[in-house]
């Protein structure tokens, strides 16, 4: 299912090689492209008030100020991060991620009886900070 604004199954799995350590090269070059479309004019770092914007950009769920602030508080200490403290950042976020994605899962399980009602997807969607139109998700379904 491929759903506009939301991400693939296949960044989702490539998230975890994050973690991992076994970036695919196409994944790396995703990362360094939105790195360097938040970069700082005539620096190589990015500015950390953007970073929640790096993370919307690269398709994460619940990217907001709120919740990246104190990752990056803990990473950065001069107001900008580089390649290198972005993938720090990244790797940090995504646990908070999944466990946010099982989270609003196990709740819409318990609601419908283990089986999802398409009826649900849009809900959990939100609920996840995605907004796509109903056309987009009946079209992808």
């Amino acid at each position: 299912i491929t759903i506009p604004g939301a991400p693939t199954v296949q960044e989702i799995l490539d998230r975890r090689k994050v973690r991992e350590g076994a970036l695919a090269d196409q994944e790396q070059i995703r990362l360094l492209k939105a790195a360097r479309r938040y970069k700082l004019p005539d620096l190589s770092e990015i500015d950390q008030v953007s970073v929640p914007d790096v993370l919307t950009h690269l398709h994460f769920f619940g990217s907001s100020p709120e919740v990246v602030a104190p990752i990056v508080d803990r990473i950065c200490f001069n107001g900008c991060i580089t390649f290198p403290d972005l993938m720090d950042t990244i790797d940090s976020f995504i646990e908070i991620e999944e466990e946010r994605l099982w989270t609003v899962y196990r709740s819409a399980v318990e609601r419908s009886s283990q089986l999802l009602p398409v009826s649900e997807l849009p809900g959990i969607l939100r609920s996840l900070g995605s907004f796509p139109p109903q056309a987009a998700i009946d079209s992808s379904l």
